[in-house]
């Protein structure tokens, strides 16, 4: 996090948290992925054939914001009368068809009859805007919605019109999604080898050595960002072990957001440093709505925390496609070992 802290005396509560909110901070995974789409858009442009990649990852670890943080530094221009579009970086919107995304692309890039038209004449007209635009990278996110709700021949269908769009406008493109998105790419020998390059963004884990210093090391540029005058101290052993405990074992977006309702608290309170009760209110308004029956893990002993029972198995819940089941969770060790 590069961002120099202001003088928060002259500062409203509104204005600390809006910089609290502004502040990024990338760990060591985060720079890995950002260098690999990097390569994809400038590789691509003398490879024999474009190169793209698959970001894998649950949701809460980061991936969107990342990719958004990626597209900002290649923000649209026009030059002599013409949009350029360098990144062009879109969610798949939920309940999606072909002719939804296409609409929704022609839209993000700028197409003022971008829902006119039948399914072949708007992909006919994105492929030309691909190329008007000079868009140099596609990122498609929440990729995983097109198998969330579709049968097997709508999932080969959208490979299907995945791998023209590559072949057609011959750029670059970069999946994002949960595990499930792999799913997408099943059957599409074509397509599985353009999308042979992954990478899986995990949650932090801890542990001893080098994965137990990342989830501290995020915590301490997490610290460092916080619009406060007084030391938090959330790399305290016990403090980082109940965060990591909250964050559903290191996942950032559930820590983000314990953490920056923690801070208004602290503000709203009038003091300069957030406490255990403040992270323990936090995830009593944040997180515990959606786990029911689970303990605070700031108010409970560190004992129970350290050595919890085991989770129940209530069996696969049902779905309404043949997905086999939702891969095990990814944990750093196994990537850092070169598992994936």
């Amino acid at each position: 996090m590069k961002n120099e802290k202001p003088d928060f005396s002259k500062m409203t509560v509104k204005q600390r948290m809006s910089f609290f909110e502004k502040a990024y901070i990338i760990n060591p995974r985060h720079t890995r992925i950002l260098e690999r789409v990097a390569h994809c858009r400038e590789y691509s442009e003398i490879a024999s054939e474009p190169e793209c990649l698959l970001i894998v990852g649950e949701s809460g670890t980061g991936k969107s914001t990342l990719l958004e943080r990626f597209a900002q530094d290649f923000p649209r221009t026009v030059v002599d009368g013409t949009t350029h579009v360098p990144v062009m970086a879109a969610s798949i919107p939920s309940k999606p068809t072909v002719k939804g995304l296409v609409s929704h692309l022609l839209k993000v890039l700028g197409d003022p009859c971008w829902e006119k038209g039948t399914e072949i004449q708007q992909t006919e007209r994105y492929y030309d805007l691909v190329r008007e635009c000079c868009v140099e990278l596609t990122i498609l996110d929440e990729f995983q919605h097109f198998i969330e709700l579709h049968s097997d021949y709508m999932i080969r269908y959208v490979s299907d019109w995945l791998k023209n769009l590559i072949t057609e406008t011959k750029k670059p493109i970069v999946l994002a999604g949960t595990p499930e998105c792999i799913g997408v790419l099943t059957g599409n020998k074509p397509l599985q080898r353009r999308f042979s390059a992954r990478e899986t963004l995990a949650p932090l884990s801890w542990g001893t050595g080098k994965e137990d210093s990342e989830f501290r090391m995020f915590l301490q540029c997490l610290e460092k960002a916080l619009p406060l005058k007084e030391p938090s101290n959330l790399t305290d052993n016990d403090t980082a072990f109940r965060c990591y405990r909250a964050s559903e074992n290191g996942i950032i977006g559930y820590l983000m957001k314990i953490v920056r309702r923690a801070t208004l608290l602290t503000l709203q309170n009038k003091r300069e440093q957030v406490t255990l009760d403040d992270l323990a209110k936090a995830y009593t308004e944040e997180i515990a709505p959606d786990e029911p029956g689970m303990e605070n893990p700031f108010r409970v002993a560190m004992k129970l925390l350290k050595d919890p029972p085991p989770p129940k198995d209530n069996g696969p819940k049902s779905t309404n496609h043949r997905v086999k089941g939702k891969p095990p969770r990814l944990r750093a060790p196994r990537i850092l070992q070169g598992d994936v």
